[in-house]
């Protein structure tokens, strides 16, 4: 929709991919959380190191409607990712109960895709508070930037 943006204070796109399970997850049924979006490529370093804490982190704060989420945006030959992708990531970094979602490089941001995903980097991270709203970003991985970020606005 043309009155969202990725920019912080900007109200963040709605959504919707499928997840580790195949059921739909969309951003916007799950307002009312704060929400950490991760975007990576199973290929990345730093976006593996990340995985490592992603249950970790979603286990410390879910009971304060925190979701972790990350969107798989390629494969380790840097391809469209698919549902075995999913599956072996998630079985890789130990990963039940947080969101894995299967995205691709054409949701990414690009003149063609004026409201795609801000990634410039890998890892990418984008906090939205529970109105909706991108209040953090961060190119690169930080766990500590990341706590710090989601203590702060919860």
């Amino acid at each position: 929709t043309s009155d969202c943006d990725w920019t912080l204070g900007g109200k963040a796109c709605d959504f919707q991919l499928p997840d580790q399970d195949e059921e739909l997850w969309r951003l916007a049924s799950e307002k009312g959380d704060l929400i950490l979006l991760d975007f990576s490529a199973m290929w990345c370093g730093p976006c593996n190191m990340a995985a490592q804490t992603q249950q970790e982190i979603q286990d410390r704060y879910e009971d304060q409607n925190f979701q972790y989420v990350t969107i798989l945006m390629a494969d380790s030959q840097n391809d469209v990712v698919d549902e075995s992708d999913l599956d072996a990531w998630t079985s890789m970094h130990s990963i039940d109960t947080a969101p894995v979602l299967r995205g691709n490089r054409s949701m990414m941001y690009s003149s063609t895709v004026p409201h795609g995903f801000p990634i410039s980097s890998w890892p990418t991270f984008v906090l939205i508070d529970r109105d909706g709203n991108v209040v953090y970003g961060l190119h690169g991985y930080s766990e500590s930037h990341i706590v710090e970020q989601i203590e702060t606005n919860l």
